[in-house]
This record gives C-alpha cells, structure tokens and sequence, in this order.
C-alpha cells in the first residue's frame, strides 16, 4: 500500500536529482539548478493531515495545538522558510554554483550520518523500506551535488 514517509523520502530524491539534471543541461544558458530544503513549516496543508497527535509527537506543536518555531533545528515560520528559497531562486554567490542542496540560505555540507525520523526511531532500522528511500536520497546528494567542504561563505573566500 502507499506509505506517505516512503513518498517523501522518495520526492526528496527526485527534487535532488531533477536539479543535478536541470544544472548540467542549462547551466552553459545561466539557467542553475538547485535543491532547496526550506524547513518545516507547521500549519501548511503539506503537514496538516498527519493530525494533532503525530504533529505534537514530532515535538511541531505544543499541549495547546500551537506551532513550536525553532530556526535552528529546521522549525520554522512561512517567512523564515521563504528566505531560503528567496536565496537561492536571486543571490548572486549561487551564479557560478550549481547542483548544490540550498538549507538556511547556505550549501548544505554532505552529511551521511543516520537520522532518527522526528516521530522517533531510526528510520532504516523500523521501516526499512522508508529507511532505504532516505538513505538513498542522502547517498544521491552525497554523490551528485556537488557541496564545498564548508559552506558558501568558506567556499566564496577561498576562490
């Protein structure tokens, strides 16, 4: 049957692939590809259907119902996750990148350390259908897009 973490897991991999593509047949035209992870922004219609229980469970919204917004583990508001495709879609340091993975208005460096799923256990060792989609995408990414070693401002002073 369908399972909506498999799904996710398996669109991440395409939106990372489809820039790697998008960037090698464009980039020569000015046209860059990238793979934008905005964040997790509660109260989309994107979340919404996983209910109150799971949502409070994944630690997205407190006892009250209300979201829990914190930037600095991927929680964010609309706004905060806009400036992060807003970065990539119109900064001029991206201009000569491409094919990178776009989180905080920064590259991603390559990280291919297991994850716990927030809605708690290792997702290759409870789902291991899910758990392969998502190492798959890591792999992906880790193999396909090219990441500098540390971030877009250590990659911009040493060139």
């Amino acid at each position: 049957g369908y399972d909506s973490r498999a799904a996710y897991f398996q669109s991440k991999l395409a939106n990372v692939l489809f820039a790697v593509e998008l960037d090698r047949r464009w980039a020569a035209d000015g046209v860059r590809g990238y793979a934008v992870h905005p964040g997790v922004v509660v109260g989309t219609k994107l979340n919404s259907s996983a209910g109150e229980e799971a949502l409070r469970r994944m630690g997205l919204i407190d006892e009250a119902g209300l979201p829990i917004i914190d930037p600095a583990v991927g929680k964010k508001t609309s706004a905060q996750s806009a400036s992060t495709i807003v970065f990539a879609a119109t900064s001029p340091l991206l201009a000569s990148l491409g094919s990178v993975y776009v989180k905080d208005n920064d590259i991603s460096p390559v990280d291919d350390e297991p994850r716990l799923h927030p809605g708690g256990g290792r997702l290759s060792r409870d789902r291991p259908e899910v758990g392969e989609a998502a190492l798959a995408a890591e792999r992906a990414a880790a193999r396909h897009v090219a990441v500098p070693p540390t971030s877009l401002a250590g990659h911009i002073a040493a060139h």
